[in-house]
């Protein structure tokens, strides 16, 4: 399940081939309801997400995080640890 935000105005291109020949499953919602229960229960049921976290920050660090998320030439997914002391 991969969840997007609001896209960019306009047409976006849609690479049909890659998302038949890996088997994907697309769903657009429009709004969050459900998805985040669903998204923390893939999560917990151990679904690999090292490869796009780049970025992990402490609480106290979160202006650095959210720069680090907008620059997206060095971010693929900056996170911010709340397990961390401020």
């Amino acid at each position: 399940m991969v969840g997007l935000g609001p896209l960019p105005h306009g047409e976006i291109p849609l690479p049909g081939n890659i998302a038949v020949t890996r088997a994907l499953r697309l769903r657009g919602a429009f709004r969050f309801d459900t998805g985040f229960d669903e998204s923390i229960g893939v999560l917990a049921r151990g679904l690999p997400v090292e490869a796009i976290v780049t970025h992990t920050f402490s609480l106290a660090e979160s202006r650095a995080a959210f720069g680090t998320a907008h620059d997206r030439t060095i971010a693929s997914k900056a996170l911010l640890d709340l397990r961390t002391p401020v």
